[in-house]
């Protein structure tokens, strides 16, 4: 507070590192002899928002301590109470991490800033748009800060009217995908808009809605552009599309699926669970499903880029 206030009347008051928890009422009262007098200010501190588009590599979520005391531990949550990411002793706690953000969150500690607790967030989707909250506590365990982050993760937009030529539904991907991988296009009542594998278009699988109106580009699997063009877009294709590849990995090719797993930067043991297909004995799929939405707008149709960009 001002060292004058009685003298200058003014009695503000200067609140440090203010966070959300800190907004609601505050009172000042002034005894003067039998006389009270009683003022009420309202704080509302808003969090912290950050909104990157679909698509980008990571984003970081910023969370800072100014004094760091020793042997503190660190929680992030998001809005469901799932933990994102735990740091205590010193080290990452990957097994109290919820498997939704498996592999995809760092906290790189900054020997200079030690204070740092903030989070990479690999890899952002329309369905990371959420509340994350970063709590700091001591060894005891008393919180020691707390600062939420809202974030919100954007699908760019495309128009095009209805009776253009052509719209391409944009889906990229800096993942190494293999000779053999299957792509596969979806609409949203799950019928086969395009089909490729093993070098060619599988027409023969593609529903008759689509046939003679879908193109893949040339190379995509080293270009790692999936990107479909869709010829004469109407109102009944609006809806959610799904682009998937798919990778056979058999039960002899360990190697295979270690080299894989690498390349992806996810676990092994992931490559060989998270299965959605299977082809012979002991044969798997691993598939990673990426999508765009596609709804009505007063002029046409909407055409969404990636909501998963791998």
């Amino acid at each position: 507070m001002n060292e004058d206030l009685l003298r200058t009347g003014d009695l503000s008051l200067t609140l440090k590192q203010p966070t959300e928890r800190d907004s609601g009422g505050y009172i000042y009262t002034i005894h003067k002899d039998k006389d009270i007098l009683r003022q009420k200010v309202v704080l509302h501190v808003k969090g912290y928002q950050k909104v990157v588009d679909s698509g980008v590599e990571f984003v970081q979520l910023p969370c800072k301590r100014v004094n760091l005391l020793k042997d503190a531990k660190v929680e992030w949550e998001d809005r469901d109470k799932r933990k994102v990411y735990v740091y205590q002793n010193d080290s990452d706690q990957l097994g109290a991490q919820d498997e939704f953000y498996r592999d995809r969150t760092k906290m790189k500690r900054n020997l200079l800033d030690p204070g740092d607790f903030s989070l990479t967030l690999n890899n952002p989707t329309e369905g990371d748009t959420n509340t994350y909250t970063c709590t700091v506590y001591s060894k005891e365990g008393n919180m020691l800060r707390k600062k939420q982050v809202e974030l919100k993760v954007r699908v760019p937009q495309v128009e095009v009217n209805s009776g253009e030529k052509s719209v391409q539904l944009i889906m990229k991907t800096k993942v190494y995908l293999p000779d053999d991988a299957k792509v596969e296009w979806m609409d949203r009542n799950m019928l086969k808009v395009h089909v490729y594998q093993n070098g060619s278009d599988r027409y023969e699988e593609q529903d008759l809605h689509y046939r003679d109106r879908t193109q893949l580009k040339k190379d995509l699997l080293k270009t790692g552009d999936l990107s479909l063009t869709l010829k004469h877009p109407t109102d009944w294709d609006r809806g959610i599309y799904t682009c998937t590849f798919l990778v056979l990995v058999a039960g002899d090719q360990s190697a295979r699926a270690s080299t894989l797993a690498t390349a992806w930067n996810i676990a092994p043991d992931i490559l060989q669970m998270v299965g959605l297909q299977e082809d012979g004995p002991m044969s798997l799929f691993w598939a990673v499903p990426m999508q765009c939405p596609m709804d009505y707008g007063p002029i046409g149709v909407r055409f969404g880029g990636p909501l998963a960009q791998i």
